[in-house]
């Protein structure tokens, strides 16, 4: 009856265990204590903690069973509550500390009178270290400075905290942002707010702040940069190549401009020969450049050991962005700083007409993104290219047939067959730029004999 009405119905197993575990007991006097849910009679659910008791004669025979209940409803929902109220906040703590991981954001203090920084382990993520390597979460200011602020920013740092320092404002807040040295090499960016708590006297109650990791960021806008750099390059060359009519100065127009707005180390083009089995170099960038194209540079199309022979075969464009380790290579003389280089193959429809090759002088320089840019770039250096040669042909082509109706007309105008020789002579050594020129003249009878 007791279980029935007044013990919760999911502890019964619970009290029913201690009941069979204290009959099963042989000690003489035998004490146990347990806690479990209550049905109150007016409904509702308590909580009651039961000392049991056992006393027993020497034959084990039991003299009296006993115990006593105490409501401890309210010490049990109470520390349910405590409970309940730490595991929310250890949840909040988990949800705050995911969102400071996921923003890369980190907060600090420093004591200004003992130079003493205090940080936590969100900030030592920042700079790809931990507490235990950095020898707890404390460090003076000179030790942050020499340990994670990159060298060539202390300046800027130094003049923030400068600032900061002698402001005689109430709440002072500044930003500020500079690189920083990983722990683990490499170089990343910071964006840091600091702030400062002073009382009426002016003297500092607290000076705080927090660092918030935006090097992916500062990669972004870097890459836009010299997106829009490319694109630039990329109108002017077109541009170039839809108002020069003359190819060899188109080319070197492209390279120079290609050499000094990418920031590179050499840009040159080869162009195939009529046999198609040979690359000639027809421009390059800068002295050296120039030297190279008078020299008479050449690479064969199979030659195996070179990047723009490669560029060339594949009709695709080749990376390698650390030379010296790559067979293929083909170092010059006149370049000795090479590091990375580029080869794109110039294509007019189904025609390789060259390659554009450009270099620089830093390991992994290159990017797919440069493939692509220097591709679009080749494509429309090479069909300005045919385009000159086109007006080139066509030009000389008018001029000869200008100069020919001159010398018809001129030729019409004599009046003597000497005449006429002299005016041909003339005319034609002045349009093919001979020195001398000889016309001859014989007699059909003559003509045979001397075959004859």
């Amino acid at each position: 009856q007791y279980a029935e009405r007044l013990v919760y119905p999911e502890d019964l197993p619970v009290v029913g265990a201690a009941i069979e575990k204290a009959l099963a007991s042989t000690d003489k006097h035998y004490s146990t204590e347990l806690v479990h849910r209550v049905a109150y009679a007016d409904g509702g659910m308590g909580y009651i903690s039961v000392s049991v008791h056992i006393d027993r004669d020497d034959e084990g025979h039991i003299l009296r069973y006993y115990g006593a209940n105490q409501d401890i409803t309210e010490r049990k929902l109470a520390e349910e509550a405590i409970k309940a109220e730490q595991e929310r906040a250890e949840h909040a703590a988990a949800l705050l500390s995911e969102a400071l991981d996921i923003a890369k954001l980190a907060n600090w203090e420093y004591d200004v009178e003992k130079d003493i920084f205090t940080f936590n382990d969100h900030f030592y993520k920042i700079f790809h270290t931990t507490a235990e390597r950095e020898g707890g979460y404390q460090m003076s200011s000179a030790q942050y400075a020499e340990r994670l602020v990159y060298p060539e920013d202390l300046p800027v740092v130094g003049a923030a905290i400068e600032k900061a320092l002698s402001s005689t404002d109430k709440h002072y807040s500044t930003q500020l942002e500079h690189r920083v040295a990983y722990a683990d090499g490499g170089m990343g960016y910071i964006s840091v707010s600091v702030h400062i708590d002073r009382d009426d006297e002016g003297h500092i109650l607290r000076y705080y702040g927090a660092n918030q990791d935006i090097t992916e960021r500062k990669l972004a806008e870097a890459a836009l940069a010299k997106r829009a750099t490319e694109l630039e390059l990329a109108a002017r060359v077109s541009t170039a190549a839809a108002t020069m009519m003359d190819a060899d100065r188109l080319m070197q127009e492209v390279v120079e401009l290609t050499k000094q707005s990418f920031g590179l180390y050499h840009a040159h083009i080869y162009l195939l020969d009529e046999a198609g089995d040979t690359l000639k170099l027809a421009s390059g960038a800068g002295d050296v450049g120039k030297t190279m194209v008078a020299e008479g540079r050449s690479i064969p199309l199979h030659q195996e050991q070179s990047l723009v022979a490669r560029a060339a075969r594949s009709r695709e464009g080749v990376i390698v962005n650390d030379v010296r380790s790559d067979p293929s290579f083909m170092p010059h003389p006149s370049l000795p700083e090479t590091q990375s280089e580029l080869a794109v193959p110039m294509i007019v429809g189904d025609r390789v007409m060259g390659v554009f090759d450009v270099q620089s002088n830093e390991t992994d320089h290159f990017s797919l993104e440069d493939v692509r840019i220097q591709t679009t770039l080749a494509a429309q250096i090479a069909v300005a290219v045919q385009n000159a040669r086109t007006f080139t042909l066509a030009q000389r082509q008018a001029e000869r047939e200008t100069a020919l109706n001159v010398i018809g007309q001129k030729i019409q105008s004599a009046t003597s067959v000497e005449a006429v020789l002299q005016i041909a002579a003339r005319e034609l050594g002045r349009a093919l730029h001979a020195p001398l020129t000889i016309a001859q003249l014989g007699t059909k009878e003559r003509a045979h004999a001397a075959t004859d």
